[in-house]
């Protein structure tokens, strides 16, 4: 509790577990800050756990029998890991979405191919949202909204409801609609 509360994290590599038996490899890591031995990162800085511990006036813990065994033996970690990849796959659809709504004003670009109805013939969850989202990011700008001299636009901005929409699937429910004001 300590760690957490004070922003002592330690610090784990991406690789280096087999994920056979666990997550033997950064349970390991995750654990040797609580016994004074690794690395932890504080204020953006990697640090010697000992270093840190002493600074608190922190006792590094002594581990009784089996209790290693406790910290090492399970899948918290994987599962950890996976849930902070969803939830940056549902930040970068978003700022990709961001990134195509500024794409297809800068190019003038029509909303034709966003169009509601259009996406309802195939109501496809993910290509309905991600029209949708494109439609409510662009429903206020005056380029969008003037009358186009283009006959068709370029293909990678016509499918991008299609070509991207599935990855909506598969972002964490409830994080909510993107809008420019939560961009970190």
């Amino acid at each position: 509790m300590d760690f957490f509360n004070n922003d002592v994290l330690p610090i784990i590599y991406q690789q280096g577990s087999l994920g056979a038996s666990g997550d033997l490899a950064p349970l390991a890591h995750l654990s040797l800050p609580l016994i004074g031995m690794g690395e932890v990162r504080v204020d953006g800085e990697k640090l010697p756990a000992a270093e840190v511990l002493q600074q608190h006036g922190w006792e590094p813990i002594v581990l009784d029998s089996k209790e290693g065994l406790a910290l090492l033996n399970g899948t918290q970690f994987c599962q950890a890991y996976s849930v902070w990849c969803l939830l940056e796959a549902k930040r970068l659809y978003d700022l990709a979405n961001l990134a195509a709504a500024v794409s297809l004003d800068g190019f003038d670009c029509r909303l034709s191919p966003f169009n509601e109805l259009l996406h309802k013939i195939r109501p496809h969850e993910g290509q309905v949202k991600t029209a949708e989202t494109i439609r409510n990011l662009l429903k206020d700008s005056e380029i969008a909204a003037h009358e186009k001299t283009a006959v068709q636009d370029p293909y990678a901005f016509r499918c991008i409801p299609q070509a991207w929409g599935q990855l909506r699937r598969h972002c964490p429910r409830g994080a909510g609609v993107f809008s420019p004001k939560s961009i970190p």
